[in-house]
């Protein structure tokens, strides 16, 4: 029941982002999860906790320019200077990452991606990739992974590190990521892909497979898939239509959620406590499966 209250509310979240791009003419498509569950589901993936869409370089740009002003009270685009994508969050409800459990900074959301280029050659591509995994090894101190890695190695690695962030500032590699990726456009690409993954060279694709798009039906909505969404998703996950096996078939990102309080107040109670979170059985929703 939680589930589906929680897709409800990231349901309203898309529709207002839809509304926006539609308004002034943004390109948007549904990637991975989301994508396969419009195609397979026509709507969210039952067990699927969060909702990914990718927009192209500059529809991305203009979003952002755009939407602090033309979303709705409740919605707020969630400080992303660290974050190599964007979150449009719900800021009445709170919700915590598994990848980040010391940290509370928002509520339900989904995710904005940008589309960028990537390049033909082989050689060009590789260094694309290592420079993006370099990045996101340093970045992963910014949110907390190295300093609580459970290996004496990610410990002495954050204690390594520790003295260029304080130099650096928490927007260092966001600014530099930026820099690095925006040196091919979208529009003027053979390729792109997932710039803000670790897994780049395993998700490059053919750009002509997102120059248009197709709807699908999507819960009590609609949304766009790219109109080459079967090679897409094909190269993305293999067999897309084969349904995973029971046992994957869970939420995979939550740590905590709460849907009736907002992520401020939560923040505020749980520094007046002075002491760790506790893990609590009923909000523990993560998992793998697709």
């Amino acid at each position: 029941m939680q589930n589906k209250e929680l897709q409800d509310i990231i349901l309203d979240i898309f529709i207002h982002v839809k509304e926006i791009c539609e308004r002034h003419r943004l390109r948007y498509f549904a990637i991975g999860g989301t994508c396969i569950g419009a195609v397979r589901h026509q709507g969210f993936i039952p067990w699927d906790d969060d909702l990914d869409i990718a927009m192209p370089d500059r529809d991305y740009e203009e979003f952002l320019r755009i939407a602090p002003d033309e979303l709705p009270g409740h919605l707020a685009v969630m400080d992303s200077d660290t974050q190599m994508c964007t979150k449009i969050h719900n800021i009445n409800t709170t919700l915590i990452e598994v990848w980040t459990p010391h940290k509370c900074n928002g509520g339900v959301f989904i995710d904005i991606m940008p589309f960028y280029g990537v390049p033909e050659g082989k050689r060009e591509r590789l260094l694309l990739c290592c420079k993006i995994k370099i990045l996101k090894k340093l970045q992963d101190k910014q949110v907390g992974r190295l300093r609580d890695n459970a290996r004496l190695r990610g410990k002495l690695l954050w204690l390594a590190m520790k003295p260029f962030h304080c130099v650096a500032g928490r927007h260092f590699y966001r600014k530099l990521w930026t820099r690095i990726v925006s040196e091919r456009d979208f529009d003027s690409s053979r390729y792109t892909g997932f710039t803000w993954s670790y897994h780049l060279e395993k998700r490059i694709f053919e750009r002509a497979w997102f120059d248009s798009y197709e709807e699908f039906p999507f819960e009590r909505t609609v949304i766009r898939c790219p109109a080459g969404w079967d090679a897409y998703l094909t190269k993305h996950f293999g067999d897309y239509l084969a349904i995973p096996p029971r046992c994957e078939q869970m939420s995979k990102h939550i740590y905590f959620l709460d849907l009736n309080v907002s992520y401020k107040e939560y923040r505020k109670k749980e520094k007046g406590k002075g002491k760790r979170r506790e893990r609590r059985h009923g909000n523990r929703l993560y998992g793998r499966g697709l």
